[in-house]
């Protein structure tokens, strides 16, 4: 791909690439745009070729950009009444959202939060934010605490800064000053919503404790209840306390391996599960799925031990992962240049 790609080769939307692609005439066959199944990498690889490089090479970051410039003003969903977002497949030739998101979309809250210190993107942090609360939720609000690899929502609104994450009450506020006599006197000084990066915690708080969960929206339900064992939601949950410090994110993480632990289990490995809704199945066996993913051990499992490790075991500050969670060093850090410099 390359970012002079337009509409003659298939592109409706400057940034978003659909899934398929005549490699021989060099023309998307499609039209559909996804950062879930058959897109996520692509997207990805974006902004971690612009780390990897250090920069040097501006299309990767130009690309990136583009990608989510156009992700943020179409595709993205906010689901009213939670502090959650979706990021549905989105048609780019009729601009329709599907109403589904998939596990697999649980990277992209890492890749923003990355992208936003990379490139000073303060609302894309929020974003990550709100999209990682929505792939926790799916783990918390099952019967298992594990998520299952779809769900829908079709009640959603378009993403708006200025309405996301905002009661009925505090909207009605927000208007309401406008027609105040002393309107002048009592109205609101409008910033940015920024919030401050916390300090990276010295001290566990072993007293800690994490909100209760909301019950589900109405208008949720669970496509494919299985769960592979998948490590998108836990990549995401390490970069996201990587960078904030916030404690939350270990917790999360915490209950979904205590939820591996006692669901996935057998004798000899881990097991995916048929249906991470049901909890009344008296042999937890005859949930299980006889297969493990090799992602369970190359990523899962690692992600969970680096989000409980010190920041300098892995820094992101020198590292940059791939799609299969292996770290590689940034240019920056470039072993021979360094030992050149000796």
């Amino acid at each position: 791909m390359d970012k002079s790609m337009g509409y003659e080769h298939g592109i409706y939307i400057k940034g978003l690439f659909p899934t398929a692609l005549d490699v021989d005439k060099g023309h998307f066959t499609d039209s559909k745009t996804t950062f879930g199944a058959m897109g996520d990498s692509a997207f990805e690889y974006f902004l971690k070729e612009y780390l990897l490089t250090d920069g040097k090479i501006p299309q990767y970051g130009r690309m990136y950009k583009d990608a989510v410039r156009s992700m943020k003003q179409h595709m993205l969903r906010q689901i009213p009444g939670y502090d959650m977002l979706m990021l549905p497949p989105f048609d780019t030739q009729r601009e329709l959202p599907e109403d589904y998101m998939d596990h697999l979309t649980c990277f992209v809250p890492g890749m923003l939060a990355m992208g936003s210190k990379t490139f000073n993107e303060p609302e894309d942090l929020e974003i990550a934010k709100g999209l990682l609360e929505t792939c926790v939720f799916m783990y918390r609000t099952s019967a298992t605490g594990l998520s299952p690899e779809t769900w829908y929502i079709d009640k959603t609104e378009k993403y708006n800064p200025m309405t996301y994450n905002k009661t009925k009450q505090e909207l009605k506020k927000l208007r309401d000053w406008w027609y105040e006599d002393d309107y002048e006197v009592n109205r609101p000084v409008q910033k940015i919503a920024v919030k401050e990066r916390k300090e990276e915690s010295t001290r566990y708080d072993v007293k800690y404790k994490l909100p209760q969960v909301k019950s589900r929206p109405p208008s949720l339900f669970f496509g494919d209840e299985r769960y592979l064992l998948r490590p998108e939601t836990i990549e995401s949950l390490f970069i996201l306390y990587r960078i904030t410090g916030d404690q939350k994110y270990q917790e999360y993480g915490w209950e979904i391996f205590q939820a591996i632990e006692k669901w996935c289990k057998t004798k000899s490995a881990f097991a995916a599960i048929q249906n991470v809704d049901r909890d009344d199945i008296e042999d937890i066996e005859d949930n299980q799925i006889d297969s493990m993913e090799s992602f369970l051990f190359a990523e899962t499992f690692k992600y969970l031990y680096l989000l409980f490790s010190p920041p300098d075991v892995v820094s992101l500050d020198k590292f940059v992962f791939n799609t299969e969670a292996h770290p590689f060093l940034r240019r920056h850090w470039n072993w021979d240049k360094i030992i050149n410099q000796i």
